[in-house]
């Protein structure tokens, strides 16, 4: 029983030491590249290009999601060419999809499972004619910023009419999401082209969030059949002044005076925020009764009445905590001309420094911790200025959950009561030595060693041979002159209702290999393995009830403790969920109760397995605690990954954690014996005293009386291992064999030995 138990924790050790280096110590190994939900092995593109400067557009990947994100969602408008004002024509094979405007989102077979997916994507995006009348631009995201993708391998293939003639064209790579890290551009793609096509090759894996982009430049009207952009607003003058809190919390006012030259205008409040996580936008007032705000769908929208409106409007906008500090000056869409626009950004943080990439003229300046940027030349349909903030992210902070020093109070709680309860119910009573010439009434030899070691070897188990042989059911006839584990068992009669059940299952399974009357050392010989280990299982039950060898009010207090210890982790759940919620990045609550209560049970399976150290051998003691401390820092390790959170103090959750785990620690080791087993412990340990003890003359006296009792009481002394101090007492002593052995030659301990061995194998 015991050995299977180590077999199943050290099965569950494994799996956590998975689990462990998967999700904990992987980033160690991967190096600065973060781990996708997915990967893609190639990703190839085709885009064809018209007169009309239609994109159409077919892109094929090769998908492997890992099992831990369903999902992959891209904006398939999403291009750096800001004419490009719808995409048609959409249709996606080899995978589910939804469609949400001009966003999609594919979807794998489910969460925890892995698929590959080969998936081909085909729309169609349609763009204005340039504002530049002496030459044509085409602007082309082969791999889109919106793209959360690592590709292994990425080809794109741009084929335009033979009749445009390119000027020139260039490739950029840049990635604003690594370089706000320090990082140099990550995508070294390589562009040729070659007639009227150009090719882009890019070996080196492509990470998330950073678009290769083709700027090609064409002779004027490449383009004729393109449409006129129309220009639904003018910005003619507007000022934004964004004030950045220790939170990273953007406090936004801004004015506007815009001229409205068709109906249905509205502004996106989010857009001029350049936020890879989710951003939270709330409290928005604006001044003007004829400007409509719209929570759903975060728009401002405008009369449909052609004129002029001026309007202020204040808000906050929250993104996750640590996302990049970048605002756009264009914050409207394409079909808007801006004539003035200043941007005047304070931070309560330290700016480190500042960058701005524009493709129209502009004046920045930053004094202390205030950044002014403003156009110095209208900024059309394809015209940006882009402005990325530098600071200590570690500056910034957000109050933690009112739950968050809950969990440390009741872990604290926890343990406090796992210690009481310990020195309440968790010590043994004084266990009295009773010494006696006799084995204890009524237990057999497995019993005795079962209630001596608290745990029962094979040998334990066969030593019930010599048991029955000593109660006259059985002889044992060595063979071939007692030739070294040569013998056969006979039968003389069964076991009567004095003895187990077990025991006389087992007794009538060993005949039942031979003829039923008879059965050899070589019908025996590794066929009884089964039958021992169902045996030990049946010494263990039938210790119950009254029998019961532990203390039945200290393993409620023990299991009502476990239960408590488990039920003071949901503060932290609670503060992990809330954290969630503040900071919009979701988790899951069913992975959090499966992953904790199925962590902190396997620890307290792991802590039992110390709980009777004391009677185990050096090596083996060695052997527990290392392997339970090893479980255990695995443990911690994997619930500090899943609690531990940017606006959590990394004190409050490891401690949280250390002090639940302690409370299971205690809990397991709230056990004590009970009265029946402290007094048949007190009667074995004056048993086996005598027999450490005994005195020639007192075991002649025994030995006169009782010639047998030498073998009746020498499997015992096996069980309880004083079988060599037995023995050695009796050298001096002329002994008759035992009436159940036959045989030529003398019976000595090692025959007893070898039969338990042949037995137990």
């Amino acid at each position: 029983m015991k050995k299977k138990k180590y077999k199943i924790l050290s099965i569950v050790l494994i799996i956590l030491m998975i689990i462990f280096f998967k999700y904990f110590l992987s980033d160690l190994f991967l190096g600065a590249v973060k781990k996708l939900p997915y990967d893609v092995e190639n990703m190839e593109v085709l885009v064809e290009v018209n007169d009309k400067k239609q994109y159409e557009v077919i892109e094929k990947l090769d998908i492997s999601f890992n099992g831990t994100k369903n999902y992959i969602q891209t904006d398939l408008l999403g291009n750096s060419d800001s004419s490009c004002y719808s995409v048609s024509g959409i249709s996606v094979s080899g995978v589910d999809y939804e469609l949400y405007g001009s966003n999609i989102v594919l979807k794998s077979n489910g969460y925890f499972k892995k698929s590959k997916k080969q998936v081909t994507i085909k729309y169609t995006l349609n763009c204005y004619k340039d504002e530049d009348k002496t030459k044509d631009k085409m602007i082309i995201d082969v791999l889109r910023s919106k793209w959360p993708l690592t590709i292994k391998h990425f080809n794109a293939v741009i084929k335009y009419p033979p009749y445009m003639h390119m000027q020139n064209v260039n490739l950029s790579s840049e990635s604003s999401y690594y370089a706000k890290n320090g990082n140099q551009c990550l995508n070294k793609a390589e562009c040729n082209q070659q007639g009227n096509v150009i090719n882009v090759k890019a070996d080196n894996i492509v990470y998330k969030y950073a678009p290769i982009t083709v700027n090609a430049t064409f002779e004027n009207n490449a383009f004729m059949k393109a449409p006129e952009k129309k220009v639904d607003y003018i910005i003619n003058d507007e000022e934004t002044n964004i004030g950045i809190n220790k939170a990273q919390e953007y406090m936004v006012n801004k004015k506007y005076k815009i001229t409205v030259n068709n109906s249905d205008v509205k502004i996106n409040l989010k857009q001029f925020l350049s936020s890879h996580g989710v951003l939270k936008i709330h409290d928005v007032r604006c001044k003007n009764e004829n400007i409509r705000y719209e929570s759903n769908s975060e728009y401002l929208y405008l009369p449909n009445d052609k004129g002029i409106y001026e309007f202020t409007v204040s808000y906050i906008a929250i993104p996750v905590l640590d996302d990049d500090i970048i605002f756009n000056l264009r914050d409207h869409s394409g079909f808007t001309d801006i004539k003035k626009s200043k941007f005047i950004i304070k931070s309560e943080v330290p700016i480190k420094d500042y960058n701005v990439m524009s493709n129209v003229k502009y004046n920045s300046s930053k004094k202390n911790n205030e950044i002014i940027v403003e156009n110095t030349e209208d900024l059309k349909c394809q015209g940006n200025i882009t402005v990325n903030i530098i600071t200590d992210k570690n500056a910034f902070s957000r109050p933690s959950p009112i739950t968050t020093y809950l969990s440390v109070v009741t872990a604290a709680l926890c343990v406090l009561v796992a210690l009481f309860r310990f020195f309440r119910y968790g010590r043994d009573p004084k266990v009295t030595p009773v010494v006696g010439v006799y084995p204890p009434e009524g237990l057999n030899t497995v019993e005795t060693a079962f209630i001596l070691n608290g745990a029962m070897k094979s040998s334990d188990i066969t030593s019930l041979i010599f048991y029955w042989a000593s109660h006259k059911h059985l002889n044992i006839i060595m063979d071939n002159d007692g030739e070294k584990a040569k013998f056969t068992l006979e039968k003389v009669s069964d076991l009567d209702n004095r003895h187990r059940d077990y025991e006389i299952k087992l007794f009538n399974k060993i005949f039942s290999k031979g003829d039923g009357r008879r059965v050899t050392s070589d019908q025996l010989r590794r066929n009884l393995l089964g039958e021992i280990f169902k045996a030990r299982l049946k010494v263990q039950f039938s210790f119950r009830g009254d029998r019961s060898l532990e203390d039945e009010l200290a393993q409620k207090k023990s299991s009502k403790t476990l239960y408590l210890c488990c039920i003071t982790i949901i503060p932290l759940i609670i503060t992990r969920l809330i954290a969630s919620y503040i900071e919009f990045n979701k988790i899951s609550l069913a992975l959090i109760l499966f992953v904790s209560f199925f962590s902190m049970i396997i620890f307290y399976c792991f802590a039992s397995s110390l709980n009777n150290l004391y009677r185990l051998s050096n090596i083996k003691k060695i052997r527990n605690i290392v392997v339970a401390a090893l479980a255990g820092s695995i443990i911690f390790a994997i619930n500090y990954k899943i609690y531990s959170h940017r606006i959590i103090p990394w004190y409050v959750t490891a401690g949280s954690i250390l002090l639940m785990m302690t409370g299971l620690f205690i809990s397991a080791f709230i056990t004590r014996i009970s009265k029946y087993k402290a007094k048949l412990a007190g009667e074995v340990l004056g048993f086996k005293i005598f027999l450490e003890t005994a005195e020639k003359d007192r075991l002649e006296m025994l030995i006169n009386d009782d010639p047998n009792y030498f073998y009746d009481v020498l499997p015992y002394a096996q069980v309880l291992n004083v079988t060599n101090t037995w023995t050695d007492k009796f050298k001096d002593i002329t002994l008759i064999p035992p009436s159940w052995y036959k045989s030529t030659a003398k019976f000595t301990f090692n025959v007893l030995f070898d039969i338990l061995i042949h037995l137990a194998l």
